[in-house]
C-alpha cells in the first residue's frame, strides 16, 4: 500500500499597512500564518505600530471549513510576542447578543480606538477583538505576559 501525502494550502499572510506619519499596522485573523522575524523587526523600529486581532465569529476560515473562527484559532506564538512587546494592550469584547453585532465592523473599531484614544501615543499598541471573553482570559491567564496597565474595552 503507498502512502499519499497531501499538501494543505500554506496559511495567507498578515495584512501590513503604512499610514502616512509613519505608523505601520498589522491585521491579524484567525488560521493565518506566524509573522516573520523580518515582520516583527519592522513593527519594533516604526515610530508607531499598530497590531489588530480579530477573533470573532464572522473572521474569514479557509475555504472548506464548516465551523467558525475562534480565538485559539490566532497564530499563538505572534499574539503572545505582540503582548509582551505592546506599550498598551487593549482586549476587546464583542457581545454577540447584541443588535449591533456583527454590524459595521469600521463602526466598532472606532468605538474601541475612541474608548483607548489614550493609548493613541503609545509606540507599540495590541488591540484583541473577541466575542470569546472566556478564551481571551483563560489565555491571559496560561501565559500570564507583563500586560501594561490599561482599561478594558467592550464594544
Amino acid at each position: 500500500m503507498t502512502t499519499r501525502l497531501v499538501e494543505l494550502p500554506e496559511k495567507p499572510g498578515n495584512q501590513i499597512s503604512h499610514l502616512e506619519d509613519g505608523t505601520v499596522c498589522l491585521l491579524v485573523y484567525p488560521f493565518t500564518r506566524e509573522c516573520t522575524d523580518a515582520e516583527r523587526q519592522l513593527l519594533e523600529v516604526a515610530p508607531r505600530a499598530r497590531i489588530l486581532f480579530y477573533a470573532a465569529y464572522d473572521a474569514p476560515v479557509p475555504h472548506g471549513l464548516s465551523r467558525p473562527a475562534s480565538f485559539e484559532d490566532l497564530p499563538q506564538d505572534t499574539l503572545g510576542w505582540a503582548i509582551r512587546k505592546a506599550t498598551f494592550f487593549a482586549p476587546a469584547v464583542l457581545d454577540p447578543r447584541s443588535e449591533d453585532f456583527p454590524g459595521d465592523l469600521a463602526k466598532v473599531l472606532r468605538k474601541i480606538v475612541d474608548a483607548t484614544a489614550k493609548g493613541a501615543a503609545q509606540k507599540l499598541h495590541v488591540t484583541v477583538v473577541t466575542d470569546e471573553p472566556i478564551a481571551l482570559g483563560q489565555y491571559l491567564g496560561r501565559t500570564r505576559p507583563n500586560i501594561p496597565s490599561n482599561g478594558v474595552a467592550v464594544a
